[in-house]
């Protein structure tokens, strides 16, 4: 019985202009958001693994994964529907900030 190939498909970012409105506050971030960014968009994720091969510091929060972006100075909080290609942005943090944060606050 052959077996369906896996289509590639690229990434698609959900509520980029959050990283956009945050570097503009926080400029030392936005060379790292963009090449997140563009690794991303050409990324095809298919579960945690495949993400961690690309990011090898992202970790998985409740059900959130969390990119450490400036040499983890600053923390970018994602949605990920691996179905659909999909990386809705739920926010870039501080890390001080994201250690304030309340994870269940943003589901």
């Amino acid at each position: 019985m052959p077996t369906e190939a896996r289509i590639h498909h690229m990434m698609k970012i959900l509520s980029k202009t959050k990283l956009e409105q945050f570097w503009k506050t926080h400029p030392r971030v936005k060379a790292p958001a963009v090449r997140w960014l563009t690794i991303t968009r050409n990324a095809d994720w298919v579960d945690f693994s495949s993400i961690k091969q690309t990011f090898g510091t992202v970790d998985k929060a409740s059900k959130f994964f969390v990119f450490n972006l400036a040499g983890n100075k600053f923390r970018l909080v994602t949605l990920v529907n691996f179905a659909h290609g999909y990386v809705f942005v739920r926010g870039l943090y501080t890390h001080g900030e994201y250690d304030q944060l309340d994870l269940k606050k943003l589901e």
